[in-house]
């Protein structure tokens, strides 16, 4: 056999191999589930995004461990040291501030003074401040309604019923006792 009969009888072995690949390779792609562009398009998306926000951070602890190496090299550590203790510091004391307003506007919204949690809490850190001022509060609304509704008796203005369907008593008409069971049954007093 010469050499170009070799070579034919190579070259027809490797056909019929690629043929048998080929049917082999149908028959997988059968059995192996399709994905449309637009999910395979989201999968390549998604992982890219995966990849950069790895990349990214990753990019950024470089940047600082080059800025921390730069600082130590150039003698300054102390300051880096300073700048990290300054650093936490102001988040300790962001992160104590917002537990305080969480809180503080619990305490406030339990109290039915949630509409006024801003302006109560201005310059204010302490809980027990804040009770105490918002407790001040009440009591001067109280006593504005109180000495409003007094004027309007002694004047004789606004006749107000307290109960039209049993009584027709007017807040000028009433005694001192009806005037405190008046209070008493709206919540005006404590």
């Amino acid at each position: 056999m010469s050499h170009e009969d070799k070579q034919e009888q190579t070259n027809e072995a490797t056909d019929t191999g690629a043929k048998e690949d080929a049917q082999a390779n149908t028959s997988n792609d059968n059995s192996q589930p399709q994905y449309t562009q637009a999910e395979f398009d989201r999968a390549v998306t998604a992982a890219s995004q995966k990849i950069e926000a790895k990349l990214n951070e990753r990019l950024e602890l470089e940047k600082a461990e080059e800025e921390r190496k730069r600082l130590e090299e150039a003698g300054k550590h102390e300051e880096l040291y300073s700048q990290t203790k300054t650093e936490l510091e102001k988040l300790r004391e962001d992160n104590k501030r917002k537990e305080f307003e969480l809180s503080a506007r619990r305490l406030l919204n339990e109290k039915g003074l949630g509409d006024h949690a801003d302006v109560l809490m201005d310059g204010i850190n302490d809980t027990t401040v804040l009770l105490n001022r918002a407790d001040r509060f009440i009591d001067s609304v109280n006593k504005a309604v109180e000495m409003g509704v007094q004027k309007r008796l002694d004047t004789g203005t606004k006749k107000v019923p307290t109960n039209t369907a049993t009584n027709s008593t007017t807040l000028k008409d009433m005694t001192a006792e009806q005037w405190a069971e008046h209070k008493k049954a709206r919540g005006l007093s404590r």
